[in-house]
Protein backbone atom coordinates (compact mmCIF):
# COMPACT_ATOMS: atom_id res chain seq x y z
CA UNK A 1 0.00 0.00 0.00
CA UNK A 2 1.27 3.69 -0.75
CA UNK A 3 2.44 5.44 1.94
CA UNK A 4 0.22 8.75 2.10
CA UNK A 5 1.62 12.10 1.24
CA UNK A 6 2.51 14.54 3.51
CA UNK A 7 0.66 18.07 3.61
CA UNK A 8 3.37 19.52 1.69
CA UNK A 9 3.51 16.71 -0.60
CA UNK A 10 0.59 17.13 -1.55
CA UNK A 11 0.53 20.89 -1.66
CA UNK A 12 3.57 21.18 -3.96
CA UNK A 13 2.63 18.09 -6.02
CA UNK A 14 -0.95 19.31 -6.41
CA UNK A 15 -0.73 22.96 -6.61
CA UNK A 16 0.38 24.95 -9.78
CA UNK A 17 2.21 27.82 -8.39
CA UNK A 18 3.15 29.18 -11.76
CA UNK A 19 -0.26 29.86 -13.90
CA UNK A 20 -0.26 33.81 -13.14
CA UNK A 21 0.00 34.04 -9.21
CA UNK A 22 0.74 37.06 -7.58
CA UNK A 23 3.72 37.30 -5.51
CA UNK A 24 4.90 40.08 -3.85
CA UNK A 25 8.66 40.87 -2.05
CA UNK A 26 8.71 42.67 1.18
CA UNK A 27 11.41 43.60 3.51
CA UNK A 28 11.90 42.05 7.03
CA UNK A 29 15.06 43.84 8.68
CA UNK A 30 17.76 43.08 6.51
CA UNK A 31 15.61 40.17 4.52
CA UNK A 32 14.01 39.82 1.44
CA UNK A 33 10.82 37.88 2.01
CA UNK A 34 8.37 36.30 -1.07
CA UNK A 35 5.05 36.17 -0.46
CA UNK A 36 2.36 34.13 -2.43
CA UNK A 37 -0.63 36.00 -2.80
CA UNK A 38 -3.58 33.61 -1.41
CA UNK A 39 -7.42 35.35 -0.59
CA UNK A 40 -8.44 31.93 -0.61
CA UNK A 41 -6.12 31.53 3.07
CA UNK A 42 -7.64 32.53 6.13
CA UNK A 43 -4.20 32.52 7.46
CA UNK A 44 -1.00 34.33 7.10
CA UNK A 45 1.98 31.50 7.45
CA UNK A 46 5.41 32.10 7.51
CA UNK A 47 7.72 29.08 7.07
CA UNK A 48 9.97 28.48 10.15
CA UNK A 49 13.23 28.87 7.92
CA UNK A 50 12.91 32.85 7.82
CA UNK A 51 12.44 33.47 11.03
CA UNK A 52 15.46 34.61 13.66
CA UNK A 53 15.07 35.20 16.91
CA UNK A 54 11.56 36.30 17.05
CA UNK A 55 9.38 36.15 19.65
CA UNK A 56 7.01 32.86 18.90
CA UNK A 57 3.46 31.81 20.80
CA UNK A 58 3.59 27.96 20.90
CA UNK A 59 0.81 28.35 23.17
CA UNK A 60 -1.51 28.83 20.21
CA UNK A 61 -1.32 26.05 18.00
CA UNK A 62 -3.60 25.96 15.43
CA UNK A 63 -4.52 23.35 12.79
CA UNK A 64 -4.03 24.28 9.38
CA UNK A 65 -6.08 22.55 6.60
CA UNK A 66 -5.79 22.60 3.29
CA UNK A 67 -6.55 21.26 0.14
CA UNK A 68 -4.53 18.45 0.45
CA UNK A 69 -4.37 17.84 4.11
CA UNK A 70 -3.79 19.34 7.45
CA UNK A 71 -0.47 20.48 9.54
CA UNK A 72 -0.43 21.37 13.34
CA UNK A 73 1.33 25.13 13.16
CA UNK A 74 4.48 25.34 15.40
CA UNK A 75 2.93 28.64 16.72
CA UNK A 76 2.38 32.42 15.92
CA UNK A 77 4.49 35.42 15.57
CA UNK A 78 3.84 39.13 14.25
CA UNK A 79 6.50 40.62 11.96
CA UNK A 80 7.04 44.28 11.11
CA UNK A 81 7.34 43.77 7.23
CA UNK A 82 8.08 46.91 4.51
CA UNK A 83 8.45 48.09 1.15
CA UNK A 84 11.94 49.77 0.91
CA UNK A 85 10.85 54.05 1.68
CA UNK A 86 7.69 53.09 3.04
CA UNK A 87 6.30 52.81 6.27
CA UNK A 88 6.61 49.67 8.16
CA UNK A 89 3.57 47.51 9.02
CA UNK A 90 2.45 44.33 11.09
CA UNK A 91 1.29 41.18 10.02
CA UNK A 92 0.76 38.28 12.35
CA UNK A 93 1.85 34.79 11.08
CA UNK A 94 0.87 31.31 11.93
CA UNK A 95 4.35 29.49 11.42
CA UNK A 96 4.63 25.98 9.79
CA UNK A 97 7.67 23.56 8.80
CA UNK A 98 9.39 24.95 5.67
CA UNK A 99 8.98 22.16 2.73
CA UNK A 100 10.94 22.79 -0.72
CA UNK A 101 9.43 25.47 -2.39
CA UNK A 102 10.87 29.20 -3.16
CA UNK A 103 8.80 31.35 -1.13
CA UNK A 104 8.64 32.90 2.01
CA UNK A 105 5.28 32.46 2.79
CA UNK A 106 1.61 32.81 2.51
CA UNK A 107 -0.50 36.14 2.93
CA UNK A 108 -4.08 35.33 3.46
CA UNK A 109 -7.31 36.56 3.32
CA UNK A 110 -6.82 38.31 6.92
CA UNK A 111 -3.70 40.40 5.28
CA UNK A 112 -6.39 41.38 2.64
CA UNK A 113 -8.92 42.55 5.43
CA UNK A 114 -6.45 44.27 7.47
CA UNK A 115 -4.68 46.81 4.70
CA UNK A 116 -7.52 46.79 2.50
CA UNK A 117 -5.14 45.26 -0.03
CA UNK A 118 -6.01 44.89 -3.75
CA UNK A 119 -4.50 42.79 -6.47
CA UNK A 120 -4.38 44.91 -9.36
CA UNK A 121 -3.59 43.00 -12.20
CA UNK A 122 -3.61 45.75 -14.88
CA UNK A 123 -1.14 47.89 -13.07
CA UNK A 124 0.80 44.52 -11.33
CA UNK A 125 0.29 45.56 -8.07
CA UNK A 126 -1.08 45.15 -4.74
CA UNK A 127 -2.59 48.04 -3.50
CA UNK A 128 -2.66 48.73 0.60
CA UNK A 129 -4.27 51.54 1.89
CA UNK A 130 -1.59 53.47 1.80
CA UNK A 131 0.83 52.25 -0.42
CA UNK A 132 1.18 50.14 -3.68
CA UNK A 133 3.89 47.37 -4.01
CA UNK A 134 4.57 45.46 -7.05
CA UNK A 135 3.58 42.31 -7.81
CA UNK A 136 5.67 39.37 -9.74
CA UNK A 137 3.60 37.68 -11.84
CA UNK A 138 4.63 34.28 -12.69
CA UNK A 139 3.63 33.25 -16.36
CA UNK A 140 5.29 29.65 -16.50
CA UNK A 141 6.47 31.46 -20.36
CA UNK A 142 3.00 31.68 -21.72
CA UNK A 143 1.22 35.18 -23.41
CA UNK A 144 0.54 37.32 -21.36
CA UNK A 145 -2.98 37.92 -22.84
CA UNK A 146 -3.45 34.40 -21.61
CA UNK A 147 -5.63 34.29 -18.75
CA UNK A 148 -5.87 31.18 -16.68
CA UNK A 149 -8.14 30.49 -13.68
CA UNK A 150 -5.81 28.07 -11.22
CA UNK A 151 -8.37 25.50 -9.25
CA UNK A 152 -10.04 26.74 -5.72
CA UNK A 153 -8.72 30.55 -6.14
CA UNK A 154 -10.86 33.55 -6.86
CA UNK A 155 -9.40 36.03 -9.61
CA UNK A 156 -11.47 39.09 -11.35
CA UNK A 157 -10.29 39.66 -14.91
CA UNK A 158 -13.04 42.18 -16.69
CA UNK A 159 -12.79 41.30 -20.10
CA UNK A 160 -15.02 42.69 -23.39
CA UNK A 161 -15.93 40.68 -25.93
CA UNK A 162 -16.66 42.29 -29.15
Amino acid sequence: MEEPQTFFEAFRNNTNHSNHMGYVILNYGECKLKFLLDTGSSVNIIFSECLGNEVINTRNKSILKGICGSTESLGNTSLELSKPGSEKFIVHFEIINSFDYNISGILGSKFFYKYGAIINYEDKTLELKYINIDLDIQSNGQHTEDIILPPRCEIIKFVSSE
